[in-house]
């Protein structure tokens, strides 16, 4: 899941490996022995590298796969059911806020310079552990999708958790709606 940060990397690395398979090529070529060993293990590095993705265990693509089908309904929900002029603040701002088709508000910083900028909460992995969340309530979204938060009673929303059919399960997403 953490393999989407690189894609910014991509162009280099692409160049990258263009000039690292020159060299190979090149060694190849080479009539010493110490030049045939570097490239047998540039190929297997290549190699390994291109495989790495297949190894993580399968049990983990599923999960990952469901989770992402799961905010993936729960944005098709809103998009049928969120009154017009809506707007939406959550964890994960791929799937829901797409097919929501509703402004979102980024509760961890991907999308959001002030959060992205902001500390990190002790304990916490980079990228999800960071939350403002009175930056997030001034702007009163109709509803909230966090992954974990505070009880949002107090700041005038109740809890109304949005069951959504994946496959034959039906899940259930965290959410707060705004109380009028």
């Amino acid at each position: 899941i953490l393999f989407r940060l690189l894609v910014p990397a991509l162009p280099l690395l692409c160049v990258l490996a263009g000039s690292a398979l020159a060299l190979i090529v090149a060694a190849f070529g080479a009539p010493d022995r110490r030049g045939r060993v570097l490239a047998l293990a540039a190929v297997l590095v290549l190699a390994l590298h291109l495989a790495a993705p297949s190894l993580a265990p399968p049990e983990k693509y599923e999960i990952d796969k469901t989770f992402f089908a799961m905010l993936a309904e729960g944005g098709k929900w809103l998009a049928r059911y969120a009154p017009e002029g809506s707007t939406v603040a959550c964890f994960a701002v791929g799937a829901l806020p797409y097919y929501a088709g509703l402004p979102c508000y980024d509760l961890l910083g991907v999308t959001d310079a002030r959060i992205a900028h902001g500390p990190l909460e002790p304990g916490e992995m980079t990228g999800h552990g960071k939350t403002d969340w009175p930056y997030i309530l001034a702007k009163c979204p109709t509803y909230i999708f966090p992954m974990e938060g505070p009880d949002l009673t107090a700041a005038g929303y109740e809890y109304k958790p949005v069951s959504v059919r994946v496959g034959e399960q039906v899940l259930s997403l965290r959410a707060w709606r705004l109380l009028d």
